[in-house]
């Protein structure tokens, strides 16, 4: 079992495209792993768990058993987008050809924060490049990654006219 365990701001809410992957033979041993990164380690796995979800506005009990507890937290936390469940073996494809072309025209349409990976993908397809919204689907961790490294060439110089002579309308 491998999920990706979301960061969240000071609110609280996941920060999409960023957190750790952690894998598990099982959902006890992820959950484990969970507790020993935990900067709110309450001792024992149970009341760590419980912990959690009050923190998450989640009273509901868990079940007595172990493995069926660390399951029902984990889809707990999937449901409300702390967790997300990561498909083994998936390796990453490189990002398709059109990707640039994709990001520059969702960040030139002013439709969206580029970091709302989702609204990014969904405008990416209504602008003609599916290719290039399966990849920022499939991969959101690797999306954000690439606009915080600065991957793709988000900005040319829009005050330089045709042929690199300044524009004066557009100098600020």
């Amino acid at each position: 079992m491998l999920i990706l365990l979301r960061d969240t701001d000071l609110d609280g809410q996941p920060i999409i495209g960023s957190g750790l992957l952690i894998s598990g033979e099982t959902a006890l041993e992820v959950v484990h792993k969970m507790q020993a990164t935990s900067p709110f380690n309450v001792g024992d796995l149970t009341g760590y768990m419980r912990h959690v979800l009050d923190a998450a506005c989640d009273d509901e009990a868990l079940p007595e058993d172990g493995e069926t507890a660390a399951r029902t937290f984990l889809e707990r936390l999937a449901r409300q987008g702390l967790v997300e469940f990561v498909k083994e073996g998936l390796t990453e494809a490189a990002p398709p050809e059109q990707l640039d072309k994709a990001l520059t025209t969702v960040r030139d349409s002013g439709l969206t924060n580029m970091l709302d990976y989702p609204e990014v993908a969904r405008l990416a397809r209504e602008f003609g490049f599916p290719e290039a919204a399966d990849w920022i689907d499939a991969y959101p961790t690797s999306y954000t990654r690439l606009l915080l490294r600065g991957g793709f060439h988000p900005i040319e110089d829009s005050c330089v006219e045709e042929g690199g002579t300044p524009s004066a309308a557009k100098r600020v």
